[in-house]
């Protein structure tokens, strides 16, 4: 073998055993591109979420109670106003409620559901709330007899639903349960001290312990 094919050979075996490096090195770049691509995905989808979940609306119900007197301070009626708010840096989409309410309703609204009833004849209704906009949805009176039924104890209760989109285009759902109390009353005071308390009796109310849900909270049952 002449000195020129061995330097032939040997320059051969340089390139091959250089072009394995540089497949090597590639690969492993190659490798490490992949694993920043998954890395850039996988914060995408969080930077995504994050922005929706600060961006999406948001609604949930609000409550205000007002006592409506005389010029002697004796009580007319106590005004209920249960509403809507978006709390959400953004608009609502398709926004629809329907709710039920009463005094002392049976069965227990503690476990009852409101069911999607949408349309004409269902108590409720449509509309469209901005960032950060409210609406009342129930405007209820409770006059002096409705307040005696309450101080002896009958809770008055409010139940709703809402069903909206946001932005996005994903839907959401809010149930609400509020609950109106007065008593304990005893039984063996008279009528006249039963229409003091009516005078001088704060309504308050507090959240259910059951049917206040908001999105995935609320069970595929909740959801109809």
């Amino acid at each position: 073998m002449t000195n020129s094919e061995i330097w032939m050979i040997s320059l051969t075996a340089v390139i091959a055993v250089g072009g394995i490096i540089a497949a090597t090195i590639f690969n492993s770049q190659l490798g490490v591109m992949s694993d920043q691509l998954t890395e850039m995905k996988t914060a995408s989808k969080i930077a995504e979420k994050s922005l929706v979940a600060v961006q999406r609306a948001f609604v949930s119900p609000t409550v205000l109670l007002t006592p409506v007197r005389d010029s002697s301070n004796k009580l007319q009626f106590w005004r209920a106003l249960i509403g809507l708010e978006n709390s959400g840096a953004t608009q609502t989409n398709k926004l629809r409620w329907t709710f039920t309410g009463g005094v002392d309703l049976t069965p227990d609204p503690e476990v009852n559901t409101i069911s999607i009833a949408y349309g004409k004849d269902a108590p409720g209704g449509s509309g469209f709330l901005a960032p950060k906009g409210k609406v009342n949805i129930i405007d209820s009176i409770f006059n002096r007899t409705k307040m005696a039924e309450i101080i002896k104890g009958r809770g008055a209760y409010f139940l709703g639903r809402v069903d909206y989109e946001d932005i996005f285009g994903k839907s959401h759902t809010t149930k609400f349960c509020v609950h109106l109390y007065g008593g304990p009353w005893n039984t063996t005071l008279p009528d006249s001290a039963l229409d003091a308390l009516i005078d001088g009796f704060d309504l308050n109310f507090n959240m259910c312990r059951h049917n206040n849900c908001a999105d995935d909270e609320c069970s595929a049952n909740d959801l109809g």
